[in-house]
């Protein structure tokens, strides 16, 4: 059958819970199907690109690469650039540490109070 000698690209996500993202897509599958069954959807062609998940363990899972994506990460950081507001890499990886280990903190008023003074210093 087709497909077989087939190549696909898959993102290893070695620490993620893919779960939830899994039902997302069979969601968005249910939403595509109705889109169909709509004549002014049909004619607009509207439609969610859905990819497959497959969660290995609540801690592991591939996700299907899709051709022609860009990450967040660099859209963001394009737009940044282009606005003069550009960050380097190592300056956005330890925002994003900051940013985690803030979360992480187990009382929620000191955290909250932590992230408002994170983005007022930030701004």
């Amino acid at each position: 059958s087709s497909g077989i000698n087939a190549e696909y690209g898959l993102l290893c996500k070695p620490t993620d819970d893919l779960r939830k993202d899994s039902r997302y897509m069979e969601f968005n599958t249910m939403v595509n199907r109705l889109l169909k069954k709509d004549v002014v959807a049909r004619k607009k062609q509207l439609h969610i690109r859905t990819y497959n998940v497959i969660p290995l363990s609540e801690n592991s899972g591939l996700v299907e690469w899709v051709d022609n994506t860009k990450l967040l990460r660099s859209i963001l950081l394009e737009l940044y650039n282009e606005r003069g507001m550009g960050f380097t890499r190592t300056e956005l990886n330890d925002t994003f540490k900051r940013l985690k280990a803030i979360k992480q903190k187990p009382d929620e008023r000191a955290r909250n109070k932590e992230f408002i003074e994170f983005f007022n210093n930030s701004m």
